[in-house]
């Protein structure tokens, strides 16, 4: 499974665990019905503020001082993973090669790309650009010919 998926599920869980802990929650410290107490939960992680659908108790108001904390920070944490997500796949990092003994990887100058090589003192370089957008396996920019001559293969 990839990163990329991996981290979607985990967000994705994450969210439906606040809204079910406190769905449950309303519904078995509040009595509510089970949809105004979704309700409730999902208006208060989103903080959006329409206010208490029924009166709160002193242990629904306790409760829900906990969800504002709890859900709230799992909607930025939500937020933040996907931001992070999108700017990975925007510079490049979704783009990493892998290159073989003595391989040649062509990357655009303003791209970056993480090179994973193969085989023994396996490494991993960053790079961005080189001579004519090429670089070899030892992170040195190759023979302007080995390069071309690696790229038509």
């Amino acid at each position: 499974m990839s990163r990329l998926a991996r981290r979607f599920i985990l967000i994705g869980l994450a969210l439906a665990a606040t809204l079910l802990i406190g769905t449950v929650g309303f519904t078995v410290i509040e009595n509510y019905p089970v949809f105004d107490a979704f309700y409730m939960t999902l208006t208060t992680m989103t903080t959006v503020g329409y206010g208490e659908i029924h009166p709160l108790s002193h242990p629904g108001r306790v409760f829900n001082s906990f969800l504002i904390f709890f859900g709230v920070t799992t909607i930025f944490i939500a937020m933040g993973a996907m931001t992070q997500t999108i700017i990975e796949m925007e510079f490049g990092d979704a783009g990493t090669q892998t290159l073989e003994a003595g391989g040649i990887a062509r990357v655009d100058a303003a791209t970056v790309r993480k090179i994973r090589n193969v085989g023994d003192g396996d490494a991993v370089y960053v790079v961005v650009g080189g001579a004519d957008g090429y670089v070899g396996r030892d992170g040195l920019v190759p023979d302007e010919d080995e390069a071309r001559y690696q790229s038509t293969q």
